[in-house]
């Protein structure tokens, strides 16, 4: 595993053997501008470290529902990655209902396509199928 990014509000690795990218959400972000300036740099990174045809595995049971400012970044590096050729997405899903909401809301709006699950496990078990 590589990590790119790291911060209070998020974290990003990539694990080159499995073409797959790790996300980790934390927190609630009041802006973008001020809590997250790099977001979509790192995302670019992160994504720079792949090859088309990559897996994503998004971890969002730390995170806190967002204003719209931060959703319409959301949707951007989920386009980010839909161009540079991903397969598949798993998200290992929060508990609370306004933001799961969000998540999907989010994913129609960038066309990217995912999978909800309840652990770290069973999303890595479906992103390994082939």
């Amino acid at each position: 595993m590589k990590q790119i990014a790291k911060n209070q509000f998020y974290e990003m690795a990539v694990d080159p053997a499995k073409n797959r990218l790790y996300f980790t959400m934390m927190g609630a972000w009041e802006g973008a501008s001020s809590d997250v300036p790099a977001y979509l740099v790192d995302w670019d990174r992160t994504i720079g470290e792949l090859t088309r045809g990559f897996t994503a595995l998004g971890d969002f049971t730390q995170a806190k529902p967002a204003p719209p400012e931060v959703g319409a970044l959301h949707v951007a590096a989920q386009e980010k990655m839909v161009k540079a050729g991903l397969s598949k997405a798993a998200e290992v899903m929060p508990r609370d209902a306004v933001l799961k909401m969000q998540i999907d809301q989010l994913a129609q709006k960038s066309e990217m396509l995912k999978m909800a699950f309840a652990s770290k496990a069973e999303a890595e078990a479906w992103l390994d199928e082939k």
